[in-house]
C-alpha cells in the first residue's frame, strides 16, 4: 500500500507489523530515482528486478512516503542484492537495504519436505519455486501496482514490468495499462503485448483490437506486410514484426 503525505525525515521509520516506512525527501528521491533506473536499464533486468521496478513507478508519484509490507522484505533486500556491486559507494538503495533487513521479522524454521516412501507422495517442483511463485504475486498485490503510473517510464522498463505480469498471469494489468497507449503512444511491443493479454483472457475487444493493429501496420510499417503468397495466410511478417519491437526498446 502507498500513501500520499508531506514529505517526512529521510531515515526510516518502523511501522506495525514489522512493515517498513521509508520517506521521501527530493534529494533522496532524485538519488534513488537515477540508481533504480539504472539497475532497470534494460528489459531482461527489469524482469528479474520485480520489486525495484514498482519502486521506480513509485517514486514518480511525488509521495512522502513508501510502505513495504513485512513480507515483501526479503525480496527486495535480495533484489537490491544482487546489484550492489554495480551501485555507486553511497547510493540510497544501500540505505534501503540495510532498512529492509532490520524490519524482517524472523522465519520459523521451515519443517522439513517429507520425502518420498515416507508417506507422502513425492513432488516434480522444489517447495521454494512455490513458495517464491507465491511471495511475488503476493508482493505484487500489496504494493498496489494497478494504480501506479507507469506512463512516464521508458519502453524498456516497462516491458520488462508487463512481461513480468504476464508471466502471473496479471493480464488485466497488463490490458489496463497498454489500452490507452495504443491510441497516445504507440508501440509494435505494446500492441503485441496488450494483443497477447487480450487473447490469454478472451477478451471481446480482442478481434477489433487485432484489426486496429493491423490498419496502423500498414499505415505505419507498410513493409511488414505479408506477401509470400496464397501458402501463408498470416498478415503479417512475423520476423519484421519482431525487428520492429527489438530496435524499439533498444531505442528507449
Amino acid at each position: 500500500m502507498l500513501e500520499t503525505q508531506k514529505p517526512v525525515p529521510r531515515m526510516p521509520a518502523s511501522a506495525a507489523s514489522g512493515e517498513l516506512i521509508y520517506g521521501l525527501t527530493p534529494e533522496n528521491r532524485s538519488a534513488l530515482r537515477l540508481d533504480v533506473r539504472y539497475a532497470l536499464r534494460d528489459a531482461a533486468r527489469a524482469r528479474d528486478l520485480p520489486l525495484l521496478g514498482m519502486l521506480n513507478q513509485t517514486i514518480e508519484r511525488n509521495l512522502g512516503r513508501v510502505r513495504f509490507p513485512a513480507d515483501v522484505l526479503d525480496k527486495l533486500a535480495r533484489e537490491i542484492e544482487t546489484i550492489r556491486d554495480k551501485l555507486p559507494p553511497h547510493s540510497p538503495l544501500f540505505e534501503l537495504l540495510e532498512s529492509a533487513r532490520a524490519h524482517q521479522v524472523p522465519q520459523e524454521p521451515r519443517q522439513p519436505t517429507p520425502q518420498p516412501g515416507a508417506g507422502a507422495p513425492a513432488s516434480s517442483v522444489p517447495l521454494s519455486m512455490i513458495e517464491e511463485t507465491l511471495a511475488l504475486k503476493k508482493a505484487a498485490a500489496s504494493m498496489e501496482v494497478t494504480f501506479i503510473t507507469t506512463i512516464e517510464l521508458g519502453d524498456s522498463t516497462l516491458a520488462g514490468y508487463l512481461n513480468y505480469c504476464l508471466a502471473l498471469g496479471e493480464h488485466e494489468k497488463i490490458i489496463h495499462t497498454l489500452r490507452p497507449r495504443k491510441t497516445r503512444f504507440p508501440r509494435v511491443w505494446a500492441w503485441n503485448l496488450l494483443l497477447t493479454a487480450l487473447r490469454l483472457t478472451d477478451h471481446p475487444e480482442f478481434a477489433d483490437t487485432v484489426a486496429e493493429f493491423h490498419a496502423w501496420m500498414e499505415l505505419h510499417h507498410p513493409d511488414t506486410l505479408n506477401h509470400e503468397g496464397p501458402d501463408d495466410q498470416r498478415r503479417l511478417c512475423a520476423d519484421k514484426v519482431r525487428a520492429i519491437e527489438l530496435r524499439e526498446l533498444a531505442q528507449s
